[in-house]
């Protein structure tokens, strides 16, 4: 039997035996979560045609959706999001001077907040760092990789001007590069 139809039989089997009529309270505030087995306002009537006649339903299916907040209600701690992730994470990584991770890190926040000016800082300041370290141990290829990432963030970036600098200086004293 097809994957729809199947999904279809399973909405409609919950619609009838646990939905509450569509003139129902209005739709809970998924922050607040609500504990197991209870739903802070009735659940939103599943349609098949809501999950865009897709074979798997969206997760903002009105079924799937009262399930997460359910479960989620029930745990003891939140799961905590990407963002608060990668945030508890830079400074033990930045005391460790893992320099690779923090690039992760800090293109990450950066893409989730395009004008943050700090964490474009700090992704500069992890390029230039980890070049030093490539460059210390000879590589050269991953040393000029990652000045040039700091210095295309930021042209004006100081230290990186002048490693970049002494560096060519160093393997291209002749510019033929």
């Amino acid at each position: 039997m097809a994957m729809v139809p199947l999904l279809q039989r399973l909405g409609s089997l919950f619609n009838r035996k646990h939905a509450a009529p569509p003139q129902a309270a209005p739709a809970a505030d998924a922050s607040t979560g609500s504990a197991a087995g209870q739903v802070e306002s009735a659940p939103t009537t599943y349609s098949p045609a809501s999950s865009g006649g897709s074979s798997v339903p969206a997760l903002n299916d009105p079924i799937v959706s009262q399930t997460n907040q359910e479960l989620a209600g029930a745990q003891a701690q939140p799961v905590p999001s990407e963002e608060e992730q990668l945030l508890a994470e830079q400074h033990p990584a930045w005391a460790a001077y893992d320099f690779e991770r923090c690039i992760v890190i800090f293109s990450r926040l950066l893409e989730l907040h395009p004008g943050d000016a700090d964490y474009k800082e700090k992704l500069v300041a992890s390029y230039f760092n980890r070049g030093k370290q490539y460059e210390a141990d000879g590589d050269e290829r991953r040393a000029t990789q990652l000045y040039y990432s700091a210095l295309s963030l930021d042209p004006g970036f100081t230290p990186a001007q002048e490693a970049a600098e002494q560096f060519l200086a160093r393997v291209d004293p002749d510019g033929s590069a």
